[in-house]
């Protein structure tokens, strides 16, 4: 049985806490990339769309959606909530698919936007290999550990 740093043993579908630390800093380095992106566009001057240029910009919340998107999956990790995986993933491919309408206005930025979201699916989805499984009743520890 593994253990959480503050000893409390960890559940069936729980991440491994190596694997929450990367997913943690995977998720957060995302949460300053599309920083830099926003940061970028204003340089530019071409805003994102979910940006909005600088006459008219869009909404607060909808420019605020990959910023609360990051957070929220680094509060659930901080809180070791279970199938972080396929949360990590769903919200990944939701900002994939954010992403995709810069392709219309800058196509340079919506690369950037599709290799960070890109990277989250891909984090997401390799730290599903730390799940802790649930042991089968009554099963005898083979050699290998198992």
């Amino acid at each position: 049985m593994q253990l959480r740093p503050d000893l409390t043993p960890l559940r069936a579908g729980q991440l491994t806490v190596t694997w929450r630390i990367l997913l943690a800093l995977g998720w957060s380095a995302a949460f300053f990339a599309y920083a830099a992106v926003w940061q970028a566009s204003v340089q530019l001057g071409i805003g994102t769309w979910w940006i909005g240029p600088r006459a008219q910009p869009t909404p607060t919340l909808v420019r605020l959606v990959p910023f609360i998107a990051c957070l929220g999956v680094v509060l659930l990790v901080v809180y070791g909530r279970r199938w972080l995986p396929i949360v990590g993933v769903v919200v990944g491919l939701g900002l994939t698919m954010w992403s995709l309408p810069d392709f219309s206005r800058s196509t340079s930025l919506a690369l950037t936007e599709l290799i960070i979201s890109s990277s989250l699916v891909m984090i997401s989805a390799v730290s599903w290999t730390g799940l802790v499984r649930a042991a089968r009743h009554g099963a005898e520890p083979t050699d290998d550990g198992r």
